[in-house]
């Protein structure tokens, strides 16, 4: 990608540095995003269904680095004044998006090849392990009258009530082999009906996408998806409840589209993350008001559950603390956030340096999607680090730190808890205004203060 935005105050960004200095992660939590999903799909989607232009807006949003750039622009015009706007796929067609005038270089925008190579590629291998999946699908086994659909351990937590009584449906879960393996495993040892299940993703429409014209690309995979969850309904039938926590994929609303009437849908979300703009769930259990003031922003018709209220969660901090205990968000750099990824390793410096300067303990709990490679490099990198997989076997009181993990939820009770931000990233915007919440330049001279 090529282009350049001018400041106010002379600084120029190329295009390829926006991620460095805008945090992705957060930008897609903003309404601005589904925003320009909406936007754009209302440029590209005109010969086919309105579902297939909600799959083709939930796609963009979550898998297209290009509309995240987008919207990182429109949300960097906030906080700075831009002049001048360089970039082809973001010419002067989007103005309207903008708070004030802006000089556009390009008058229509170059809204072809949405989605880079890295993600295309992604979708063309996903129908190996789900084709795999579906050779295993075992016919005969008791089949309750509801399903719950599950890739990791995490679904059997968020699903306890029901799990037992349900046919599980087990789908691949690539982001940590291992992980998934254990959890197979488990159930099948544990539970009387268990059977893999695959998304039936067509050969036909890979082979369309994979020599579709450039033009077409961007349409050739919203139909490969669309399609294979379309075709999914099938593997549901003479049920009555089906249990999931599938918001983050983007084509699932084809798949309940033909059944949502006659099959109730109960969605609980998986963390406090902002994913599809377009959703058809029964129902849907969130963390908090955030969250369904995202969700509800185009999907009225759901009963939306919230599990916590913004009073049960404000804690204040206390003088007295024995550790340092780092939630982790994960390989940030991996995910494709460089931002945040720098972010949590300057927090794990100035927590390395006040281990020793405070003489706390400095432990981190390890996010369960992280490989034991960049494990071991963190591990390396700082020697005062004691690893921990269960926080609330760590001795003494703790103070706990955060960027933006769903663990919150489940320590706020029993630990306090410190979020970061700066000048750019708040997870205000996921967890509210009552969490404490300090700017990291701070950190450091914060907690010495603490700790007098």
């Amino acid at each position: 990608m090529r282009g350049v935005i001018k400041l106010n105050s002379g600084v120029t960004y190329n295009i390829n540095e926006i991620e460095n200095i805008m945090p992705l992660a957060l930008v897609r939590c903003n309404l601005e995003h589904i925003d320009v999903g909406e936007f754009i799909s209302k440029k590209i989607i005109n010969d086919y269904s309105e579902l297939h232009r909600q799959v083709f807006v939930n796609l963009i949003l979550q898998r297209s680095k290009k509309v995240k750039l987008i919207t990182s622009i429109i949300l960097l015009s906030k906080k700075e004044k831009i002049t001048s706007i360089d970039i082809n796929f973001l010419g002067k067609d989007f103005c309207e998006l903008f708070d004030y005038p802006i000089n556009f270089r390009y008058k229509y925008s170059n809204l072809e090849n949405l989605f880079d190579y890295k993600e295309r590629w992604k979708g063309y291998f996903k129908i190996i392990p789900n084709y795999f999946f579906r050779l295993f699908i075992k016919k005969s086994i008791p089949h309750p009258p509801t399903i719950v659909r599950a890739w990791v351990d995490v679904d059997e937590k968020l699903h306890s009530k029901v799990f037992s009584k349900s046919l599980i449906f087990i789908y691949p879960f690539g982001l940590n082999l291992l992980r998934s393996f254990k959890f197979i495993r488990r159930c099948f040892n544990n539970y009387e009906s268990v059977s893999l299940m695959g998304v039936p993703y067509s050969l036909k429409d890979l082979i369309k996408l994979f020599f579709a014209h450039k033009k077409f690309k961007d349409i050739a995979f919203m139909l490969y998806e669309f399609n294979a969850y379309e075709n999914h309904s099938k593997d549901f039938e003479n049920i009555s409840t089906i249990y999931t926590s599938d918001e983050y994929l983007p084509a699932v609303i084809a798949l309940y589209n033909s059944i949502h009437q006659k099959i109730k849908i109960v969605n609980i979300a998986h963390g406090i993350g902002f994913y599809n703009a377009y959703i058809n769930y029964t129902e849907f259990r969130l963390f908090n008001e955030n969250q369904k003031l995202f969700y509800k922003k185009l999907n009225k018709n759901i009963k939306y559950h919230i599990n916590f209220k913004s009073n049960e969660i404000n804690k204040n901090l206390a003088k007295t603390f024995d550790n340092f205990i780092y939630i982790d968000q994960g390989d940030l750099l991996g995910l494709g956030y460089p931002y945040e990824d720098n972010l949590q390793m300057c927090v794990l410096e100035v927590l390395s340096k006040l281990s020793i300067t405070c003489s706390n303990k400095f432990y981190i709990k390890f996010h369960p999607n992280r490989t034991n490679k960049t494990i071991n490099q963190i591990l390396s990198k700082y020697n005062n680090i004691f690893r921990t997989n269960d926080i609330l076997t760590v001795q003494d009181s703790s103070l706990l730190i955060n960027l933006y993990s769903t663990t919150y939820f489940d320590y706020f009770n029993t630990h306090q808890m410190l979020f970061i931000s700066d000048k750019y990233f708040t997870p205000k915007i996921l967890f509210g205004d009552k969490i404490n919440i300090i700017d990291f330049t701070l950190l450091e001279t914060n907690i010495l203060k603490l700790k007098r």
